[in-house]
């Protein structure tokens, strides 16, 4: 394939990353090319304090309206780990980029505006041609500009398309992208939150891959198992997945949690937490409780309390509960927030802790 290594007719729009920089890290602030014996076009600084790369800010003396990367027909390759950057010169304009990963893996889609100080509201649309799989991503936790992580389960191509949401465009809107490999989301997590010393989740108890499939229906539930997060997918639309939890006797506590949009996935997910039997009863009522001010479900019950409330609300009118109640197991239902979409970037992980001790 042959790389374009001119967008917007910017030769210095393309940057590589340093190779002694953690390829995770949030890459450094670019700096105006206004002036200073420093500010060369095509130049790239390196910090002396830290040996990181800063990145030129684009210019509208840099920047053509030939822009090639608004043909579709003249794809800008952009070599994995390596920045590209650009800006919306005309109003609707569009950027086609394309990338290629080279072995199954984690891959992360960054492009970076707002937080940069661009005027630029950007999002994109990221297809996977062979697979026939896409998404639309638009901002990720905390910020306007767009964010997508996900697994890559063979090598291929992949296409972004960018474009700003407001119409705006001009010299105070430029943006920078890049596709790079990754960890895997919920390492995340496991590094340092709530269950980063359970004994129970140092024998890798993650399986990175959707083995709960099929579970569309609750009589395909998938079994849980307490405290051992359980990888899935929302892979198509509609899609949605059961699983199926037995409540350890003397549990007086139990905490559901979710990891998926604040870790760049595309998936708004909602579950809806139900005691087993023909009588089923919500313990939460719309299956949202965010945590920390993000988008991912959480929430923590005290099963005594609980319970009791069903037990008074049942025994005052039996009428209203026909049917059984089986408040020792647990009915989940996993989906999408819009259960019209699904693909595999709407992956999450999920699981359920238990606690002796009262709330």
């Amino acid at each position: 394939m042959v790389w374009i290594l001119l967008i917007a007719g910017c030769a210095s729009c393309l940057q590589l990353p340093n190779e002694q920089d953690d390829p995770n890290e949030e890459p450094p602030t670019g700096t105006d090319d206004s002036g200073g014996e420093d500010s060369g076009e095509g130049d790239t600084d390196t910090a002396e304090d830290t040996g990181a790369i800063v990145i030129p800010m684009c210019t509208l003396e840099e920047l053509e309206d030939d822009d090639p990367s608004n043909d579709f027909s003249e794809l800008l390759y952009v070599p994995l780990s390596t920045y590209a950057c650009g800006e919306v010169n005309t109003k609707g304009d569009v950027d086609y980029l394309t990338f290629t990963t080279t072995a199954p893996g984690w891959m992360k889609v960054d492009v970076q505006a707002a937080s940069r100080g661009s005027s630029a509201d950007m999002f994109y649309t990221l297809n996977q041609p062979e697979e026939d799989e896409s998404v639309l991503q638009s901002d990720r936790h905390d910020s306007t500009d767009p964010l997508s992580v996900f697994k890559a389960d063979k090598a291929g191509d992949y296409l972004a398309t960018l474009a700003e949401a407001q119409g705006g465009f001009g010299e105070p809107y430029p943006w920078w992208f890049i596709a790079m490999p990754t960890k895997e989301p919920v390492s995340y997590h496991l590094l340092d939150g709530l269950l980063s010393n359970d004994p129970a989740l140092t024998a890798d108890p993650v399986a990175m891959d959707d083995e709960g499939e099929p579970n569309n229906t609750l009589e395909t539930a998938k079994v849980m198992a307490a405290n051992v997060p359980i990888f899935a997918e929302i892979g198509t639309r509609g899609d949605s997945d059961w699983y199926t939890f037995s409540i350890p006797e003397g549990t007086q506590t139990l905490t559901y949690e979710v990891d998926a949009y604040d870790f760049g996935s595309a998936a708004d997910m909602q579950l809806e937490v139900y005691y087993a039997g023909t009588q089923k009863l919500l313990l939460n009522s719309d299956g949202v409780d965010d945590r920390d001010g993000g988008a991912d479900p959480w929430a923590e019950w005290d099963l005594v309390a609980n319970r009791e409330y069903w037990e008074g609300k049942i025994a005052k009118k039996p009428e209203d509960y026909p049917g059984t109640v089986d408040f020792s197991t647990l009915t989940i239902r996993a989906h999408n927030w819009d259960e019209n979409d699904g693909s595999m970037f709407y992956w999450y992980t999920v699981w359920i802790t238990v606690s002796a001790e009262s709330k």
